[in-house]
């Protein structure tokens, strides 16, 4: 009688430890098959950092495609001004202007500018040292221009044609000066597509 009970006893145990065998045999848990192979764990890890570094890219590039759209808005804002500054001097020497109304538009001009080069500082510039050094070169080729234009707006006020003469060839060489910053421009955007 102690033995049947004994009997009856080991039997639902072995009954639940065979099924429990069974049930980690059928989920793959005791089988070495179902467990990655150093080559795939490698391989996923590789496959995780590429996305991750692409995804690093894609922000990079849509990060520097902003400021270069940001920066090409402003420039075109700062020559826009320039050609109303222009604008003042064809009207005088066109007769469609009074000495006045010239004098007003060159000075409205050089403020326009001045308050739109302020708007060139407050760009987002990208964190890259190359992109950084860019902007202070761009900068400082279109900051130059106001002093020359503040010049014609005094020549033009004194009705100093030689000071006028003089500020025509300083904005030619601001002109060069610029055309050569904004070269650069394209040959970073050119290397930073090649670069991806």
């Amino acid at each position: 009688m102690k033995q049947a009970k004994k009997y009856r006893r080991r039997i639902p145990i072995s009954l639940c430890i065979l099924s429990l065998c069974t049930a980690f045999a059928l989920a793959g848990c005791t089988s070495k098959e179902s467990l990655p192979t150093e080559q795939e764990l490698s391989a996923k890890i590789a496959a995780k950092q590429e996305q991750k570094r692409e995804k690093q890219m894609a922000d990079t590039k849509k990060e520097l495609d902003s400021y270069f759209n940001s920066l090409a808005a402003e420039v075109k804002a700062l020559g826009n001004r320039r050609e109303a500054f222009f604008a003042a001097f064809s009207g005088l020497s066109e007769k469609k202007l009074t000495e006045k109304e010239a004098q007003a538009h060159v000075s409205f001009a050089v403020t326009s500018y001045e308050k739109e080069l302020s708007n060139l500082t407050g760009l987002k510039v990208p964190p890259y040292e190359e992109i950084q050094q860019f902007h202070k070169e761009m900068y400082q080729a279109m900051e130059a221009y106001i002093p020359v234009m503040k010049k014609a707006a005094k020549g033009l006020q004194d009705r100093n044609a030689t000071a006028l003469k003089e500020v025509e060839k300083q904005m030619t060489l601001l002109d060069n000066q610029a055309k050569k910053v904004l070269e650069k421009t394209t040959n970073l955007q050119i290397q930073i597509n090649t670069n991806q």
